[in-house]
């Protein structure tokens, strides 16, 4: 189980962090207490824009990345939010067959990298209306 919490950053000069991180919310994810990663989102127009989402190595393939998405899912429908939306360098063929499995699809292919959107439950419950 995993907990995603605001970070507090008091070791960074309040200037610095506005700088880096004004327009979206900033997670640290925590793992038995011990900070595992961090996920970056920001909410425009509809979607939830997954700028960032990481994981330490030494924590990677134990299913944090899925619980990850999963929460990222449940704060789309608690913002109102239709769709994810994210971009995945294509040489990162590992993330691009993990986002995928997990339904996303190409919306757009760049020079290195693709955009790739889920439709989230709340889009699904607006259609069946």
């Amino acid at each position: 189980m995993i907990d995603i919490v605001l970070p507090i950053w008091k070791e960074w000069k309040e200037e610095s962090f506005k700088k880096c991180f004004r327009e979206r919310s900033n997670y640290i994810v925590y793992a038995d207490g011990e900070a595992i990663g961090h996920i970056g989102l920001k909410v425009e127009d509809n979607t939830i824009r997954i700028q960032d989402i990481q994981i330490n190595s030494d924590h990677q393939r134990q299913g944090y990345g899925r619980q990850c998405m999963k929460w990222i899912e449940r704060y789309a429908e608690d913002q109102n939010c239709a769709q994810l939306e994210l971009a995945v360098f294509k040489r990162n063929t590992i993330a691009y067959g993990f986002y995928t499995k997990l339904g996303f699809r190409v919306e757009k292919e760049l020079e290195h990298s693709f955009v790739l959107m889920k439709q989230t439950q709340q889009a699904h419950e607006g259609q069946g209306r």
